[in-house]
Parts: structure tokens; C-alpha cells; sequence
């Protein structure tokens, strides 16, 4: 463990920037200009500081321990040092992200094609297969009904 000029060590700095930013992206993402009107932008925290990134642009949420992987349309990824439950929160609720497994949340609108059976699982617009957990499955089907206003 090394110390810097002020006597702290830089494990204990790195994890004080760590929660500041985390503090500060939570705080950014929770102000809304207009009332009932989301952000088009959020504020996910990362080493360097702050990534900012339209919701529309995220296929899926992947949770690795206690990190969260975002996975863009672009092919991009980008690795944030949070959970998947914090993740979620800093996309406000949206109706379009929908936790389908202990491990992943998709956005509804780069479903390709869901396949129901024993081991169901989501298509993504990339080609990507996601599972959809077995005690998921009946809520996960009646927020696709909903969703997309299917009888």
C-alpha cells in the first residue's frame, strides 16, 4: 500500500473518488428539468469520472459481481464498479429495462424475438441471446403483453 504526499494511502483515495462519484451520479441523475419527463442523458460513474449516454443507446445490462457491464448499440462496453440494482436505479425506472435474470436487464426496444420453452431466452438486435430466468418468465411475458400491446 503506497501513501501519497498527504499520508493517505492511494487505496484509501481511490475508494473516496469511487463513492464521490458514485454520490455525484446519483445526485445528477436524480434532478429532472421537467416533471414527469426522464433525462435524455444519464450519469454513469466511472474511473475517469462521468459517462454520459442516452438510455436509447443501451441493449443490455450485464451484472458481473459487483460490477455492471452496459453493452451499447455501437458494440461498445463500457464496465462500472456498482451492482446491477444500483445500474437499474440510475435508469430511473424505465419502462423499457426489464431485469430478465438474476444476471441481466434488457431494453425492450432491441428485443428481436423472445423464445418461450424450457430454456427461454431474448434475441437482441444484435444477435446477442439473453436467458430469461424460469421464475421470471410469467411476469416477464405479461410486461412484453403490456409493453407492446399485445392480446
Amino acid at each position: 500500500m503506497s501513501k501519497t504526499k498527504t499520508g493517505f494511502s492511494t487505496d484509501l483515495q481511490t475508494c473516496a473518488m469511487k463513492t464521490i462519484l458514485l454520490k455525484g451520479a446519483s445526485r445528477l441523475n436524480s434532478l429532472r428539468p421537467v416533471p414527469g419527463k426522464a433525462p435524455a442523458k444519464v450519469a454513469f460513474p466511472v474511473m475517469e469520472g462521468l459517462l454520459f449516454r442516452k438510455p436509447a443507446d443501451i441493449l443490455y445490462l450485464q451484472a458481473e459481481g459487483n460490477y455492471t457491464s452496459i453493452w451499447f448499440k455501437d458494440g461498445s462496453r463500457t464496465l462500472l464498479s456498482q451492482n446491477l440494482r444500483h445500474t437499474e436505479r440510475l435508469l430511473h425506472g424505465r419502462a423499457e429495462f426489464v431485469r430478465v435474470h438474476r444476471s441481466h436487464t434488457v431494453n425492450l426496444t432491441c428485443l428481436e424475438r423472445y423464445v418461450r420453452g424450457r430454456n427461454a431466452y431474448v434475441v437482441l438486435d444484435n444477435g446477442q441471446e439473453i436467458p430469461v430466468a424460469q421464475a421470471r418468465r410469467s411476469e416477464f411475458w405479461q410486461t412484453l403483453r403490456d409493453y407492446f400491446s399485445v392480446e
